[in-house]
């Protein structure tokens, strides 16, 4: 198991590790809108190693935060695991790719 990082650069965040229900806790997902400002409003998933559902909907509810505080996030290198998961899920349009 590869444990889930974010770090913020001046112009998005680098988003490494695994990206599942074992990983992402509320906890998480509570600290992790901190780091959702106008200086970061790009999300890079190149690091993700591994998705699931819970995964995904961390990033729904990173762009649900992001909306109400009026910031056009968008997402860049995002995984195909990710991409297949988000259109089985039939959210693949809400995934805002820069």
């Amino acid at each position: 198991m590869t444990q889930l990082s974010i770090k913020a650069s001046d112009s998005q965040l680098l988003v490494s590790g695994e990206l599942t229900r074992d990983q992402v806790s509320r906890d998480f997902e509570k600290s992790s809108y901190q780091l959702i400002n106008a200086k970061n409003p790009v999300i890079n998933l190149a690091g993700v190693s591994l998705v699931d559902t819970a995964g995904l909907a961390w990033l729904l509810a990173m762009l649900e935060h992001a909306s109400k505080q009026n910031i056009n996030l968008q997402f860049t290198e995002i995984p195909a695991k990710l991409e297949n998961l988000a259109k089985l899920s039939g959210v693949a349009g809400f995934l805002p790719a820069k």
